[in-house]
């Protein structure tokens, strides 16, 4: 137990977001109650608190961030928290904190259950901060399956394209996709276009007459009208998720036959030589990040430029494509890809860890493997010994029927209960011998992908730098120039 000394002042941190991660929390007040008790039972002296009420899956946090800069003044050099996962739930602020624990800008850290200190306990701070990480992504990955389970039954999870809207039925309460007041309008353009009695691009301006705007309440361009002509969702299917080959055939009311699409799609198959030739250019950061400020997808140009001694040299540049909003400003911005990489080293530099503290957390979480088998044969030991009974209850019974010391439907009654009580054991003793520690399985992946990170993104080959992009995080976006992650590494 620490002792309050003459150089050790804390800030008292309390968090809590409005999100399902935090429902069985306490309470802000409830921590910041708590949190004094310690410190007034330990001598430690509080000389500031930080409230706030927003998650910590994202960087950005404005209180915690101010906390830290406080902290780097020398303002206090020690954190008071209810848990780890009250101050990070992702790797850059966990990462950020670790870092402060090992230089000695923070002391120490005490929660209510738990402290680290600067020289003892800075890998099991890693680890407390890998397991807060991975539960955030745990729920993200929750509200997912919700998603493939109303797939499975056939209804489209995401906003329905022009012409349907999302609807909740009072009598069964799930959403169904319903035709909306755009539903005829949207139909008579693709009966333009199987007439062949306009070209696409006059279709956008016959639209934009009819009064026809998209979701957002835009004009529908040039590559939003292709989208909608291509998209099977008009004539009953869709893929879930977008390039997985899986297809269902939906329960919304289709727009167009599946014959109509076909043909439909005949008379767009022309592409001209350059727009060809464009697409077998290949770059590597294509289709991994969105524009921060449309939502739109960041699309790359090539640039070609010529010195006076005659020197040619070529450059990528990533900006916003514009397809979502023409009048986005972030198409004027773009980012050379030399600097994008050196913005996401930056990243892979903080989440990088040595080699040294993936083999401990690898032994520790073993070590927890065995402990936890040693118990589960006691519990299986105990669930086999009640198996046993309820089969020699069973055997029991069936002697006493062939007495007839009881009826027939006696017999039968006794015989459900005995066999959903075997069933019962039966299944507790399968689900123990069969079952993954999955949680601390994802861990060890989390850790093996950041394990010498940066090093990897720096030696790697494109497809390798692809792939750590697209990992780093979700919804990586491009703003200003700058490249930015939502850190909860999606392995």
């Amino acid at each position: 137990m620490i002792k309050q000394d003459n150089t050790t002042k804390y800030f008292l941190y309390a968090r809590k977001s409005t999100e399902t991660e935090d429902r069985q929390v306490a309470s802000i007040n409830d921590q910041i109650k708590e949190m004094k008790k310690i410190a007034k039972e330990r001598g430690f002296n509080i000389v500031q608190i930080f409230e706030e009420s927003k998650s910590a899956k994202n960087i950005g946090r404005p209180v915690f961030n101010s906390m830290i800069k406080q902290i780097q003044k020398d303002k206090a050099n020690g954190i008071l928290c209810w848990k780890a996962d009250r101050l990070a739930r992702n790797m850059i602020d966990g990462g950020l904190l670790i870092e402060m624990l090992s230089k000695g800008q923070i002391n120490h850290i005490q929660a209510y259950d738990s402290e680290y200190k600067t020289a003892d306990n800075v890998i099991i701070l890693a680890v407390a901060f890998g397991f807060s990480t991975q539960y955030s992504k745990d729920l993200s990955v929750n509200a997912k399956r919700g998603m493939k389970s109303r797939v499975e039954r056939c209804w489209f999870s995401s906003t329905p394209p022009l012409g349907y809207k999302t609807f909740r039925e009072n009598s069964k309460g799930e959403s169904v996709v319903i035709k909306d007041d755009n539903f005829l309008l949207v139909r008579s353009l693709f009966d333009k276009i199987l007439n062949q009695e306009c070209t696409v691009a006059e279709l956008v301006n016959i639209a934009y007459n009819k009064g026809l705007r998209t979701k957002r309440n835009n004009k529908i361009w040039l590559a939003n009208m292709y989208r909608i002509l291509k998209n099977s969702f008009y004539y009953g299917k869709f893929e879930y998720p977008v390039a997985s080959g899986e297809w269902y055939q939906g329960k919304h009311t289709p727009m167009i036959s599946f014959e109509e699409h076909q043909i439909i799609q005949k008379l767009l198959t022309e592409v001209t030589k350059s727009q060809e030739g464009s697409r077998k250019h290949y770059t590597t950061y294509r289709g991994v990040f969105e524009c921060e400020c449309c939502k739109g997808s960041i699309t790359a140009s090539r640039v070609f430029k010529s010195q006076k001694n005659g020197n040619k040299h070529e450059y990528t540049y990533y900006h916003c494509g514009k397809k979502k909003d023409p009048k986005c400003e972030q198409k004027r911005l773009p980012i050379n890809e030399a600097n994008l990489e050196k913005q996401i080293l930056g990243i892979t530099e903080k989440i990088s860890i040595p080699e040294l503290i993936l083999d401990w957390v690898t032994k520790k979480l073993d070590e927890e493997k065995t402990e936890d088998k040693e118990k589960q044969r006691d519990i299986i030991k105990g669930y086999q010994n009640n198996l046993t009974k309820e089969k020699n209850r069973m055997s029991g019974l069936i002697d006493i029927r062939a007495d007839n010391e009881i009826s027939k439907e006696q017999y039968a009654e006794k015989k459900r209960i005995i066999e959903n009580n075997i069933n019962h054991y039966q299944n507790l003793i399968d689900k123990l011998k069969n079952g993954k520690n999955e949680q601390k399985e994802k861990v060890i992946k989390t850790f093996e992908f950041a394990t010498n990170l940066k090093e990897k993104f720096e030696n790697g080959d494109a497809k390798t730098k692809k792939t750590i992009a697209l990992n780093l995080g979700s919804n990586p976006s491009i703003m200003d120039r700058k490249a930015h992650f939502y850190l909860d590494l999606r392995l």
